[in-house]
């Protein structure tokens, strides 16, 4: 199978790496259809777009027509790709649903998908939905996810096969979705070292070693990018992300049991978890904030790619709760140190 090209940073473009149990999973996928919407939960920059970008390339190869959204794209371009078959068929359709916004495409793809349907005969259908939640709010994440089971279990005209997936790094959508049986989550970790050493070896020029990529990273290869383009500075990384996510804001907001609670989560997420997992408020904020996640089970099952460790203290990572990174960790501790 071609890995294809991502574009990494401006004049850098790397090979997809890694993922070779994600893409398998994606191959059964493909071999079978999805009888629920599959909803690909992971941190913040783990991978999923450009998973789900290579998804396309795998779903092509086993004879699907594919429409691929990222919702949350600036241009068209970037945003939306069809394959041929389909691009005809929905060509008048698209121009009047798209508009200026990406995002119309991701709220009008019950509608696209029925006229895929009517238009072409029993057809293998891949839908990848990138980001979509966040593009439509949480307050339409239920009625979505429903509607894209509607397409798989009342589609009106017959298919072949459909392939619906949807990624998100919103945490709250995932306990939403937990009250139905609407979905199936999958959940993808960040790169373990071995994969992110192969994104590593591709990019040019003078840089720290892969042990220093790896204990700022954890293997996230958007927390890889912003290093990068910050000259592989881990503290101006550190500050960016202080200032990006507004962590002085979040950390006013907190009373002093929280602060000191948040103080020994990033100290030791395992000291701190059943500390954090029992004040829902704390827990909310800090997973809204898109700054720790909460981590399933360790069963194979339920992870798309590799299984995250059951604990790393150095990672950040406690049984049942996590940093998205270890810069999300520092930047937290930074902010702390600030008050």
């Amino acid at each position: 199978m071609e890995r294809i090209l991502l574009g990494f940073a401006p004049g850098v473009r790397v090979r997809f790496a890694d993922r070779e149990r994600g893409l398998q999973r994606i191959r059964g996928l493909a071999e079978q259809g999805t009888g629920l919407p599959v909803v690909i939960y992971g941190p913040e920059g783990c991978g999923k777009t450009a998973l789900l970008r290579q998804a396309a390339s795998v779903l092509r190869e086993h004879g699907y027509e594919v429409l691929y959204v990222n919702a949350l794209a600036e241009t068209l371009e970037a945003g939306v790709v069809a394959t041929p078959g389909l691009s005809k068929a929905l060509r008048e359709l698209l121009r009047s649903v798209i508009g200026e916004r990406v995002s119309r495409i991701a709220e009008s793809v019950s509608l696209l998908v029925r006229e895929a349907l009517r238009r072409l005969e029993k057809p293998r259908l891949a839908v990848l939905l990138d980001d979509a939640f966040q593009a439509i709010g949480l307050s339409r994440v239920e009625a979505y996810v429903k509607q894209l089971l509607d397409l798989i279990e009342h589609p009106g005209p017959e298919y072949d096969r459909l392939v619906v997936m949807v990624t998100s790094s919103e945490g709250r959508s995932r306990l939403l979705l937990a009250r139905h049986l609407w979905s199936m989550s999958l959940y993808l970790w960040n790169m373990d070292k071995r994969g992110l050493g192969e994104l590593y070896e591709q990019l040019p020029g003078d840089k720290p070693g892969l042990d220093d990529v790896w204990r700022v990273s954890g293997g996230n290869p958007r927390v890889v990018r912003i290093l990068y383009t910050m000259g592989w500075s881990a503290e101006r990384a550190r500050d960016w992300l202080v200032e990006e996510k507004s962590l002085g804001l979040l950390l006013r907001s907190l009373g002093p049991g929280e602060l000191e609670t948040l103080r020994l989560l990033v100290e030791d997420p395992a000291a701190a978890e059943e500390e954090v997992l029992g004040n829902q408020g704390l827990l909310e904020k800090l997973i809204d904030y898109n700054l720790v996640m909460l981590v399933p089970r360790r069963r194979e099952a339920l992870w798309l790619d590799n299984v995250p460790p059951s604990r790393d203290k150095g990672l950040g990572i406690a049984g049942t709760i996590a940093w998205q990174t270890p810069l999300h960790r520092d930047a937290v501790a930074a902010a702390l140190l600030s008050l």
